[in-house]
């Protein structure tokens, strides 16, 4: 098994190297680079406009890059908030994250003063989390978290923050100084988040990389607060790191570092440190071969993409080239349909792959756990020599899905490329109203089918007294004894289409005399049709008295 042949020993990809998109007149990139669960490509920069550059937000792609947010007129606006994206004047941005959900993240540095936290989704601005002083770093996990190295106001001393939707929450790390012991943040370039909610901060000043669990105080995780370059193949925390400027966590929860000041990437996997590309010479040489034989100069950001592809921020000190956006392709690389990141299609799913040399062999693992196959529910695990599978009986209640596929090259199993998705939501179901008056009345249940294939559904709603007892009760007055029934509500026959709303009325008789204390009624809707389907929320209505 693929797992077993990992678990000998610590063993580092031999990545090949190549140049996704350079700078051009019209499109200037500035190092700093982010990507989404779908390999969507972003980067700041800047674009010219009427004899003016303006800081701008660029997706990237193999053909070009695309302008997100800045500005295609001379003179943008600079009031941000709530504005069209492609007209708007920002300052100098500091860092960009993207999150699963489609949102791109910047935080703007420049010196007109407090740098907003800007969200851009769906082609508009908003500044959901406030502002911090001087802006560094910023990261954004999938629950709406997003955080964000700064300095506090007037420039005291520098904090990672959190945030959300309310605006700045707490202070995560940083204690006001720019020391570099326990507590105390130095300068925090790059911020990455794992899928546990741990914080990683790339800390320049203190040649360290930062590891913040939920709740506790920085430690270490790599570099000996040292400048230099030494360790490889050894503990990743007895390594000397040269201001790291950037760093990204994989799915696996391995790292990678931007080594800036040594010009190289290194990854630590297993708290073992190693160079994966840059011969540790500033340069431009080495693309389409060994990373470890090419040249880097200055890599600043850098972002952990599905498959196992690393994308580089990569600068130049040469006056006649300009930044490039750089990746790393591990051996084994494939393109996989459905599109990583993206919602599967219902129960059912037909997975595709393509790239690997005729005759290989592949290992495809099925989950809906982050992690080794066999600690969540497994949906298919096996070696195959196909390039596509149907993969069936996978839930259609949200939850994320892993996929890893492996592909066996010259008689040696590579190690397997990751990539997430969301299983389907096939019905959700809300109620209305809030409450009804003891004598009873209508309930409206509204069932809302999404990825669905044509079949019909039957809902069942079960009453059940809540206080002062559960179940049957007998009036000791009048001898009646009461048990709450459950209502079989109608059907609704799902035709073709990916979105539909079913609407069924539920008649709720009058509180019995012999509850009169009672204080709550449950009434839980419960799918029983068709079969193995799942309802994405509980359903269950409440009424008080």
């Amino acid at each position: 098994m693929i797992l077993a042949l990992l678990a000998e020993g610590t063993t580092f990809a031999q990545y090949t190297i190549s140049t996704l998109a350079s700078s051009t007149q019209a499109a200037t990139f500035d190092g700093k680079v982010a990507v989404d669960a779908s390999g969507n490509v972003y980067a700041t920069g800047s674009t010219p406009v009427g004899g003016f550059s303006f800081p701008a937000v660029l997706k990237v792609t193999a053909s070009g890059s695309t302008l997100v947010a800045g500005s295609i007129v001379q003179y943008p606006t600079t009031s941000i908030c709530g504005k069209p994206a492609i007209s708007i004047d920002m300052s100098d941005l500091g860092g960009i994250a993207a999150d699963n959900s489609g949102n791109v993240w910047v935080i703007q540095s420049g010196t007109g003063g407090p740098p907003s936290v800007l969200r851009i989704s769906g082609g508009t601005v908003s500044c959901p989390a406030g502002t911090v002083g001087w802006g560094w770093g910023i990261a954004a996990d999938n629950a709406g978290h997003v955080y964000v190295g700064g300095t506090s106001a007037g420039n005291a001393g520098n904090f990672v923050y959190e945030g959300t939707s309310s605006g700045i929450s707490s202070i995560v790390a940083g204690n006001g100084s720019f020391g570099c012991a326990s507590g105390e943040i130095g300068i925090p370039y790059g911020l990455a988040v794992d899928t546990a909610g741990n914080l990683y901060i790339a800390d320049s000043r203190c040649n360290v990389i930062w590891k913040v669990s939920p709740g506790a105080t920085p430690v270490p995780v790599a570099g000996n607060g040292a400048p230099g370059y030494s360790g490889d193949k050894g503990q990743a925390t007895s390594a000397s790191l040269n201001q790291p400027h950037g760093v990204a966590v994989d799915l696996d929860g391995n790292l990678y570092i931007a080594d800036t000041g040594n010009n190289v990437i290194r990854e630590v996997k297993n708290n073992v440190i190693n160079t994966i590309a840059g011969t540790g010479s500033a340069g431009f040489s080495g693309d389409n071969g060994p990373a470890l034989t090419a040249s880097l100069q200055g890599p600043w950001g850098i972002a952990a993409g599905p498959g196992g592809v690393i994308y580089i921020g990569d600068q130049t000190s040469d006056p006649n080239a300009k930044p490039r956006i750089r990746q790393l392709t591990p051996p084994g690389a494939m393109a996989i349909s459905p599109s990583p990141g993206s919602t599967l299609p219902g129960p059912s799913v037909t997975f595709t792959w393509s790239g690997a040399p005729a005759g290989s062999q592949y290992q495809l693992d099925v989950s809906d756990k982050i992690g080794p196959i066999g600690q969540g529910d497994v949906f298919f695990s096996g070696s195959i020599s196909s390039t596509s599978l149907l993969v069936s009986n996978i839930p259609c209640d949200g939850r994320t899905i892993d996929v890893q596929l492996a592909t066996e090259l010259s008689g040696t199993w590579q190690q397997p490329l990751r990539y997430t998705y969301t299983a389907c939501r096939m019905l959700s179901i809300g109620v209305s109203p809030s409450s009804l008056p003891q004598q009873g009345g209508t309930v409206t249940i509204t069932v809302k089918a999404t990825n669905f294939t044509s079949q019909t559904i039957q809902l069942n709603v079960t009453e059940q007294i809540a206080v002062p007892r559960p179940g049957c009760y007998r009036n000791p007055f009048t001898g009646v004894t009461y048990c709450p029934q459950p209502a079989v509500i109608g059907t609704g026959s799902l035709g073709p289409g990916n979105s539909q709303t079913f609407t069924f009325n539920v008649q709720i008789g009058a509180m019995p005399a012999g509850y009169q204390y009672a204080t709550t009624r449950d009434f839980a809707a419960t799918l029983v049709a068709p079969s193995g389907a799942t309802l994405a929320s509980a359903g269950v209505y409440q009424t008080q008295y």
